[in-house]
């Protein structure tokens, strides 16, 4: 990271992949609340698209968002990480190319860190968003009132309770316990907030200030799907979770395995309302395939019984997957 005196109070990282038809309402939601390049960084870190992002910058930015580009990808982890290099705010905030902040989110979040000098970090509630920018979910709310969060390290060792768009960090905290974990590819920013807590407290503010979108064709967490690696993903990522927590790794495993379950239920059911009954498919057999206990494959597939179950079997046996059910 930029180790300049003159630092603003903000850098905005807008990571961008092939998004440039939403990054405009991104870029827009940023510049409503611009306190100008004296107090405000904002810089686009692009990861190789072949898309039209130079023109939606040179059309929304008008010269006032710095722009990077790799020249060839190097995936979204790896871009997070340039673009923590390349900022200089004391305060930064990730803000991905297809995701928004609502009015008054830099303030709120100043205020936080100003009345809590000691947290590392402060999240607001956020909305998630389809690929129509339509509300289909709010994300819980944790307290009544803005504040410390004294659970908050215990929760996001369970589960994960935000997204990227909603948390703004201190610049200090990435200078200690370093960037993203490159052995991640699809979960990094879970350990990071999870690593983030285990340092330093946590603040949060009940108002709806961010919005994740979590519904549209290039999405990148819809296409891990294809393969199954965001589930070997987020095993790497409990076992990394459970060393480090400080709570009981029994119960710490266990409710790993009940977030899973309900991780590959909601996945799949996002997938046949979608359209892509080949990809839940072909999820499943993955699954199948890694090497977890027995009780655990049987858990997700118990999930298929509130689905399309003949289509499921029908599909499984006839590919012999089922056979890696008792392997």
């Amino acid at each position: 990271m930029d180790e300049g005196s003159n630092r603003p109070l903000w850098s905005v990282i807008i990571p961008t992949f092939n998004c440039a038809e939403y990054a405009r309402e991104t870029i827009q939601s940023i510049l409503i609340q611009d306190p100008g390049p004296s107090k405000m960084q904002i810089i686009i870190v692009d990861d190789a698209s072949t898309d039209h992002i130079e023109q939606v910058l040179a059309e929304q930015g008008k010269g006032r968002i710095e722009f990077f580009k790799h020249q060839q990808n190097v995936g979204h982890t790896h871009n997070f990480c340039k673009g923590l290099e390349l900022s200089k705010g004391q305060l930064i905030h990730i803000l991905h190319g297809d995701d928004a902040v609502l009015w008054d989110y830099y303030k709120a979040m100043e205020l936080l860190f100003h009345k809590y000098p000691d947290i590392g970090a402060a999240y607001c509630r956020f909305h998630f968003i389809d690929g129509k920018s339509n509300i289909n979910y709010t994300s819980p709310l944790e307290m009544e009132v803005a504040s410390k969060f004294p659970g908050f390290l215990q929760k996001v060792s369970e589960k994960c309770i935000l997204q990227t768009p909603a948390i703004a960090v201190r610049r200090q905290v990435y200078e200690k316990i370093g960037m993203f974990d490159s052995r991640l590819k699809y979960t990094e920013d879970w350990e990071m907030w999870h690593r983030i807590a285990v340092h330093y407290p946590v603040a949060y503010t009940p108002k709806v200030l961010a919005l994740y979108r979590n519904n549209h064709g290039t999405n990148h967490t819809l296409k891990t799907t294809r393969n199954g690696n965001s589930v070997q993903d987020l095993l790497q990522l409990y076992k990394i979770i459970r060393q480090n927590s400080g709570y009981n790794v029994e119960e710490l495993e266990q409710k790993h395995n009940i977030n899973l379950v309900f991780i590959v239920h909601h996945q799949i059911q996002q997938l046949f309302r979608d359209g892509y009954r080949h990809i839940a498919v072909d999820y499943v057999k993955q699954i199948l395939h890694l090497k977890i206990s027995l009780k655990l494959k049987w858990a997700i597939c118990r999930v298929l019984l509130r689905m399309q179950l003949k289509y499921f079997i029908n599909q499984l046996v006839s590919s012999q997957a089922i056979c890696c059910f008792i392997l």
